[in-house]
């Protein structure tokens, strides 16, 4: 078993002075491999496709708990209503944080659990 370099938690963004290195970012980017990082480096994004429209909402509510509970929200689209694309920066920064990867991580473990 390997151990993750990504916390189960966020940070509040008060705390956060520096977005993160092209290093830090491709190293944590391999924890998620199905997330894309957008040109410029300044966020992370993952296409889903849920089952119905029904599970979409599912996944968005259950996505806007943990980003409520986390201090941490993504951006996202619902398209052709089932087709959902999550979009994670962290805006004190203009750039990416372990707060984006952290969220990232906790959203896959949601697809995870829901099929």
């Amino acid at each position: 078993m390997t151990t993750s370099c990504i916390p189960d938690s966020c940070v509040p963004c008060k705390g956060i002075r520096a977005s993160l290195n092209d290093f830090d970012i491709q190293t944590l980017l391999s924890e998620i491999p199905h997330w894309k990082l957008s040109p410029g480096s300044k966020k992370i994004s993952r296409d889903y496709s849920c089952y119905d429209f029904r599970h979409s909402m599912r996944i968005l509510n259950a996505i806007a708990e943990i980003a409520d509970r986390q201090g941490h929200h993504p951006d996202f689209a619902l398209t052709v209503y089932r087709k959902l694309r999550i979009s994670f920066t962290t805006h004190a920064t203009n750039g990416l944080t372990m707060n984006d990867f952290t969220m990232a991580k906790l959203i896959d473990k949601i697809f995870e659990d829901t099929g």
